[in-house]
């Protein structure tokens, strides 16, 4: 990043902050889309835009309300100038796109995971790469992102601080939702962490297994595409997934579901089997469902492990201790709605804070903990989802 140019700017804190602060080299402000309408108002908002995107401005949240007096239209021109200069082109995979959301091709070689040609470090696929390119996009984070490996099935994000690392051979789940203006989509791959070594560390058997176990969720996906259609049971749904699955003699996860998605709604209230649990739900026109098949050659069983790194905001209360009373307030201010990794409250809390807070308030019910999840068995486990729209005679697939 070039050096940031020196910029004035008064802010005035929440009515809670006594003193008047005169800043130099960043610009403090809330976060501008969650600004009320009366500052807004106040605000040249597309400079701030721009110059939060040139590095010019960091948006911090510690303040509940803030005035801006945005810097002079001289700094302005000089803020216009910063942003006409040509940029570095990034040597990560931040800006490589994938057609139609296909991993083409993977390698591994000397601790770096290539896709499609662009390298990507190993303990860097789930926070900074995968949320960040969702986020660069223009759309938001409908769930944190999941990188499940092995037995583990679902639901671990990253911690704070987190140094675990795939190796070659794991069975990796890829899964993470986007939403745009509430609007939500959730898809999911496995793949098998490649290697120079792969065939050294695994016999041809196991290799087999492992490829088919990859294989068998994308089959049972493929069964229940073909048969989404309006005026269908969810049980047939199920039915065709654990068909499909059982070809490979394999089982499908019992106890976990695909689901409907409504409005700011990730979990709906529908839920998609993986086998024929006999339920009479009927699939209508125009409802979104998330399908989401686990394979696996264990018992199809997942438990709840000791650890939660998600949560979802529940309700209002209050609390003694400070720190947090005003983490939840943050919570229910930033992610009512959706739900959010533990990681990212510590851009603004303390990690240990986090961690004692999040405790706290799982513990009162005011948030709920997604626990990860893993396979009873021990045994590994695949994930294929595709977000799809039910249509009259099929179905519109939104995610690929």
């Amino acid at each position: 990043m070039a050096k940031r140019k020196v910029y004035y700017t008064v802010v005035k804190l929440a009515p809670n902050v006594s003193s008047w602060c005169d800043m130099k080299n960043s610009i403090y402000l809330s976060r501008p889309n969650k600004m009320s309408k009366r500052l807004k108002k106040d605000c040249d908002m597309e400079m701030i835009n721009k110059g939060v995107e040139a590095g010019l401005i960091k948006l911090q949240t510690c303040f509940e309300e803030v005035e801006i007096i945005v810097p002079k239209q001289k700094r302005q021109k000089t803020i216009e100038k910063k942003i006409e200069e040509p940029k570095e082109e990034p040597k990560a995979a931040s800006n490589h796109h994938v057609p139609d959301g296909q991993v083409e091709e993977v390698k591994n070689k000397d601790d770096v995971l290539y896709i499609n040609g662009v390298a990507v470090e190993q303990d860097f696929l789930d926070k900074e790469y995968v949320e960040s390119e969702i986020l660069k996009s223009g759309a938001g984070i409908a769930f944190p992102c999941n990188v499940s490996i092995n037995e583990i099935t679902a639901h671990y994000t990253s911690p704070a601080g987190d140094t675990n690392k795939m190796v070659t051979g794991d069975l990796v789940k890829l899964d993470l939702g986007a939403e745009v203006n509430g609007y939500i989509a959730d898809s999911a791959v496995t793949i098998m962490v490649p290697g120079d070594n792969l065939e050294e560390l695994f016999d041809e058997d196991t290799l087999e297994l492992n490829q088919r176990i990859i294989d068998a969720s994308a089959a049972g996906l493929e069964a229940a595409i073909s048969t989404v259609r309006a005026g269908v049971k969810v049980c047939d749904v199920g039915r065709a997934v654990e068909e499909a699955i059982a070809e490979y003699e394999l089982n499908p996860v019992r106890n976990l579901t695909g689901h409907s998605l409504e409005h700011w709604s990730l979990h709906a209230g529908i839920s998609v089997p993986n086998y024929d649990n006999n339920d009479p739900t009927i699939l209508e026109e125009g409802q979104a469902v998330a399908i989401e098949p686990f394979a696996t050659n264990g018992e199809g069983i997942v438990n709840d492990c000791p650890y939660a790194y998600i949560f979802s905001f529940l309700q209002t209360k209050p609390f003694r201790m400070k720190n947090t009373q005003r983490m939840l307030q943050y919570i229910e201010k930033n992610y009512r709605y959706l739900p959010f990794s533990g990681r990212w409250l510590t851009e603004n809390f303390n990690e240990h804070r986090v961690n004692s807070g999040l405790k706290q308030l799982g513990d009162a019910m005011a948030i709920y903990p997604y626990a990860a999840l893993k396979e009873r068995t021990g045994a590994w486990v695949s994930q294929k989802e595709h977000t799809l729209i039910v249509e009259s005679d099929g179905c519109n697939i939104t995610t690929l």
